[in-house]
């Protein structure tokens, strides 16, 4: 005690200290305590999230109808656009079903069905079209469901429609291959490649004969396991040409190749491939190039893969090659310096002035013709000098379009044709 009483200050805040740090334990003990709990309800709400993120999302009973409704509108959409990728008779087929009272979905699932049953890889298209005629037979609308389909064949078609053509296109829209004997297809390809020649003609369009070869072999009959896409391929080209190319107002196609007979295949969807290289302005090229974008509408897809574009004759380059020192000679071609120069030419050179290449021998200009061109040459030369005496504006070249007068472009363009296919049927 008497010790306390001498240190009455020390033990003073010995005391305080120590019950100050029992209140501060209390409190963090109190914190922790709250700390851990915080701590295991933040883990218990990840755990919840974690389950929730796992499960599908379920809606409350007042979505569910918009949902069902959007969905409903998403696969129509979806059936929409696929009706625009290579399926240009399918309003034929609707005309046709409609007489039947069937829709072209409804059709092409009876016509499948009925394939299973009927139809093998052996068996004619005739008796393909006789039989499934029959199941017909007792709504006796046949006929006005094939005028219908006819009448909407001839439009989507650049050939005549007879019988047995709608007849083929009717089995591929319905899901077979198109298909023609070995002799009918040979007729098929002449008759096609001379339509094409004449709207080509009456458009003022340019082709050589071989081009409208289309990469054909016109030399031999076509092999039988090829005409189905030869067929189609035509098809294809005729609309191409016809109704995207000769409306841009090109003037002249100077090569076109199918790329490959068979088309690349990815999922549900063909891709057909051609390359062609053509003549015109750049409007007529632009506007070539819309015309493919826009055969939408007629449910038709091309897709530009490749598009290089250049001058047939560059001004530009020429000038600056002349201010380079290239001499442009022969209609716009550099002169190198090798060969002969024919403002320079050395007497006993068979290109030499005074001596003309024949196809029957030299011919040698006589002494009045040589006069005639010297003549001509100086009167040239006098009037060149006459015309740098004048004012710039008064000279003959003055306001002369020297870059730009020629707007002819050559394009080279590579396309894909798409076509879904997943309504082929297979008779294999």
């Amino acid at each position: 005690m008497e010790l306390i009483k001498k240190n009455i200050l020390l033990f003073s805040v010995i005391a305080t200290t120590l019950i100050v740090s029992l209140v501060l334990t209390y409190f963090i003990l109190v914190e922790r305590n709250k700390m851990n709990g915080l701590i295991n309800e933040t883990n218990k709400l990840k755990s919840e999230i974690e389950t929730l993120n796992s499960q599908k999302i379920a809606p409350v009973l007042g979505n569910l109808e918009l949902i069902d409704s959007d969905t409903d509108k998403y696969t129509e959409k979806v059936k929409n656009i696929k009706l625009l990728f290579g399926q240009p008779y399918y309003r034929a087929l609707k005309g046709f079903g409609a007489e039947l009272g069937l829709t072209p979905e409804q059709l092409r699932e009876k016509f499948s069905t009925f394939c299973q049953e009927n139809v093998k890889s052996t068996t004619s298209y005739d008796q393909v079209i006789i039989k499934f005629r029959r199941r017909f037979k007792k709504s006796k609308k046949w006929e006005q469901a094939w005028v219908a389909f006819k009448r909407e064949v001839e439009k989507a078609t650049i050939g005549k429609v007879d019988d047995a053509t709608a007849e083929s296109i009717l089995l591929f829209v319905l899901g077979l291959a198109r298909e023609l004997s070995i002799l009918k297809a040979d007729k098929f390809r002449q008759e096609f490649r001379a339509n094409i020649i004449d709207k080509l003609e009456k458009a003022n369009v340019t082709c050589d004969y071989d081009t409208t070869a289309f990469s054909l072999d016109y030399n031999k009959l076509p092999d039988r396991e090829d005409i189905p896409l030869m067929i189609h391929n035509l098809a294809i080209i005729g609309d191409l040409i016809v109704n995207r190319l000769i409306p841009s107002g090109v003037i002249r196609i100077e090569n076109f190749n199918i790329r490959r007979m068979e088309p690349e295949e990815n999922g549900d969807y063909q891709a057909f491939r051609y390359s062609l290289t053509v003549l015109g302005t750049l409007d007529n090229i632009r506007k070539f190039v819309n015309n493919l974008a826009m055969a939408y509408n007629d449910s038709r897809v091309y897709v530009v893969r490749g598009l290089e574009i250049t001058k047939v004759k560059d001004m530009a380059k020429e000038i600056l090659d002349e201010a380079a020192g290239i001499q442009v000679r022969n209609g716009g071609r550099p002169n190198s310096g090798r060969g002969v120069d024919r403002d320079n030419q050395q007497p006993g050179n068979e290109f030499s002035e005074g001596v003309i290449p024949g196809g029957r021998g030299n011919r040698v200009i006589d002494k009045e013709e040589n006069e005639r061109i010297e003549r001509a040459k100086k009167k040239e030369e006098r009037e060149a000098k006459a015309q740098l005496k004048l004012p710039y504006y008064q000279r003959k070249v003055y306001n002369k379009t020297i870059i730009g007068d020629n707007k002819l472009c050559r394009a080279v363009i590579d396309i894909d044709y798409v076509r879904y296919k997943a309504n082929d049927i297979n008779l294999d």
